[in-house]
């Protein structure tokens, strides 16, 4: 969506600098985790010192009322340690409200996959969080660091039911392409039904992404109206 995108590789990411309706945004994909995620986010303030930092990209539900391709704007972040920062929710709560699928709560920062039912419900409870994700704890906290605002806005890609195949948490692992494409590999030679599995998850990731960059588009039109 991004007008006019330059890409550039780096140590802490590949960036893509462009424009959006006028405004000057970079996304930084930071890799997999909170050390990748502190390390690109406090490169990003550093070089462009930007008004806003936002968290995105998927999350896992924790709660029965977010299902698949739902949204979550998380007004706290809350890691397993139980330390929990208040991220900034500064837009219209009366938008807010009239969207479907969206979700305002606790987003939970872990440091692996929650593939098991079970293991969700149970940090949930814990942590009174609805949704979780890898990177927005550490994000939120090198933006607190550095005086910038921060936002964590996630998109749900499997719900508190849904059992994730085994062979993901490898796959995320994998930073080159090459290594995806011989992780893939590897699992659907061991498991013929992961080719299956793996392209199923290709295809919904795709569709979220679609709805995610969208949404994005229109909270940060109305960042930077408020300002």
């Amino acid at each position: 969506m991004l007008k006019g995108a330059e890409t550039s590789r780096h140590p802490h990411g590949i960036e893509h600098a462009g424009k959006l309706a006028g405004r000057e945004v970079v996304v930084i994909e930071s890799g997999v985790g909170q050390k990748a995620a502190a390390r690109a986010t406090a490169e990003a303030i550093k070089f462009y010192r930007p008004k806003w930092v936002i968290s995105a990209g998927f999350a896992g539900g924790l709660d029965e009322k977010l299902r698949r391709g739902h949204i979550v704007m998380a007004n706290e972040v809350v890691n397993l340690a139980a330390e929990r920062l208040a991220v900034g929710l500064n837009l219209d709560s009366q938008s807010l409200a009239g969207m479907k699928g969206l979700h305002v709560g606790g987003l939970l920062t872990v440091d692996a996959i929650l593939r098991e039912p079970a293991e969700r419900r149970r940090l949930a409870e814990q942590h009174q969080a609805i949704a979780c994700d890898m990177e927005s704890f550490a994000i939120a906290e090198t933006c607190r660091q550095q005086g910038t605002p921060c936002l964590a806005i996630r998109i749900i890609s499997d719900a508190v039911d849904d059992e994730l195949p085994p062979e993901i948490e490898h796959l995320l692992k994998q930073r080159s392409l090459a290594g995806k494409l011989g992780a893939a590999a590897g699992a659907i030679f061991k498991r013929l039904g992961a080719a299956k599995d793996l392209w199923r998850l290709r295809e919904d990731a795709l569709k979220a992404s679609d709805r995610l960059a969208k949404f994005l588009a229109s909270v940060i039109d109305q960042l930077t109206n408020d300002q």
